[in-house]
């Protein structure tokens, strides 16, 4: 009978489990890592933006007198940063007494301690807000806090 030894099988059978085992624990090292250093990250920020705060001192909407399109009209947005961490914005949303909800880009950093009024201006008709605001909201993109304020608080000017 011709067939491989039993010390030749052995050792191949003791070969291709090394092997199989190096495969698999290879792999499961790098899970691992990605999965502790995504962890990791989320931690990290999750500790940076425990204290993380801010809020909106004010609002002003001027129509310029005249609601029109193709006239100027700017929203005025005042935050003050009172939390421990730098703070980033991109649009503040207007929702209307009919519940119509307008985005207006007003990208900004807001450093620690720091009081910064966004502007937005656009020469869009300006019918839909003009005193129907019923709650301007803005949202920090870099840690999960918020702030708005409500019809009460927001001043218009030349309307």
């Amino acid at each position: 009978m011709k067939g491989l030894s039993p010390f030749v099988s052995g050792v191949m059978i003791v070969a291709i489990t090394v092997v199989i085992t190096l495969i698999v624990g290879n792999f499961i090292i790098a899970t691992g890592k990605n999965a502790s250093t995504e962890i990791g990250s989320q931690v990290e920020q999750k500790l940076r933006c425990s204290y993380a705060n801010f809020y909106i001192e004010n609002a002003t909407y001027d129509c310029n007198n005249n609601c029109s399109a193709g006239v100027v009209h700017t929203l005025n947005i005042t935050l003050r940063n009172t939390g421990r961490t730098n703070l980033q914005f991109r649009t503040a949303q207007i929702l209307n007494t009919t519940g119509g909800v307008f985005v207006f880009s007003m990208p900004a950093n807001v450093n620690v301690g720091n009081i910064v009024t966004l502007t937005n201006t656009s020469k869009d008709s300006c019918y839909g807000i003009n005193h129907t605001i019923e709650k301007i909201f803005i949202g920090a993109i870099n840690c999960p806090v918020s702030d708005s304020i409500d019809s009460d608080y927001i001043v218009y000017v030349r309307c």
